[in-house]
């Protein structure tokens, strides 16, 4: 599930979310908190800065910050360009 609200209308959007799996290895999951910054007030250039809690996460690939398995805090923050 995830939430999202504009602070700032066109320009500073903030999101929380969070998973989890019900499974025969356990119950991992995960939380994140993040925003969303929008220069230019339009979705071309988007700066995300997120955080990230881990519990057992069943998922991890060079595409994501983390590993399988990782438990804890993981902070992250990316420049996106769309064109």
């Amino acid at each position: 599930m995830q939430a999202s609200a504009m602070i700032v209308p066109k320009n500073l959007q903030a999101y929380v979310g969070g998973s989890t799996i019900h499974g025969k290895f356990g119950t991992p999951f995960d939380f994140r908190m993040g925003l969303n910054f929008f220069p230019f007030k339009n979705k071309v250039v988007r700066w995300n800065t997120e955080g990230l809690y881990l519990n057992r996460s069943p998922v991890g690939y060079t595409a994501v910050p983390f590993t399988v398995g990782g438990t804890g805090w993981v902070f992250h923050t990316n420049l996106e360009l769309a064109f």
